[in-house]
């Protein structure tokens, strides 16, 4: 059976936030969220056991937190798109070719 391995963080302006990646990358991201809200929504969507191991989440909350600060202005995750529907792949691609610091629109 799959894993899916959540881990949560504060952010400076968005307050808890909460991810969920599997072994092909970052499936979710929800805030504001808490814990016991966010493992019921992944359960409901994903039939796979659900995990909390810091080692496998660490590189996707220390990149939040960082963009939080402001000291990244990038992200150079792996996204497992497999996991998404068609829609969310195409407003997340339009979304990731919006330079830092800007407000863009996009036609999905």
């Amino acid at each position: 059976m799959e894993k899916i391995f959540v881990a949560g963080c504060k952010l400076q302006d968005l307050g808890e936030v909460w991810l969920a990646v599997s072994q092909n990358g970052l499936i979710r991201l929800n805030f504001p969220s808490n814990k016991t809200e966010f493992v019921e929504m992944l359960s409901k969507d994903f039939k796979c056991e659900i995990a909390e191991d810091p080692q496998k989440t660490v590189k996707y909350t220390t990149q939040l937190v960082e963009y939080s600060n402001g000291t990244r202005t990038t992200f150079d995750l792996p996204i497992d798109w497999v996991k998404m529907g068609d829609f969310q792949r195409k407003a997340l691609e339009a979304t990731m070719q919006i330079p830092f610091g800007e407000i863009g629109r996009a036609h999905v």
